[in-house]
């Protein structure tokens, strides 16, 4: 029998939770965000020009999406019930509704 996405999609979202959840997941976001941090508040007087700024710019956006992944990936599991699927038929969708 084949997995359907919305069950992958569960399953990985689970399997995500569960790495959100450890320790060494909560020690890495702390460092990311102090050095995120740090980024943010030495800007303007490491940066003198437009090519550092850039570079900044760069880590820094880097850095927000790390650290906003597992915020996303919480959301979503959090409102999954309503996530539509391509696999999903109209039938599918019309029984979930009712």
């Amino acid at each position: 029998m084949t997995s359907s996405l919305r069950q992958v999609r569960k399953e990985e979202l689970d399997k995500l939770l569960n790495t959100f959840t450890t320790d060494g997941h909560e020690i890495f976001m702390s460092d990311c965000m102090a050095v995120l941090a740090q980024l943010r508040s030495s800007a303007a007087a490491d940066c003198d020009t437009g090519d550092k700024w850039l570079d900044r710019r760069g880590r820094i956006q880097m850095l927000e999406t790390v650290v906003g992944y597992s915020q996303a990936a919480m959301a979503e599991l959090d409102n999954f019930d309503d996530l539509v699927f391509e696999d999903e038929s109209d039938d599918t969708l019309n029984s979930l509704e009712e």
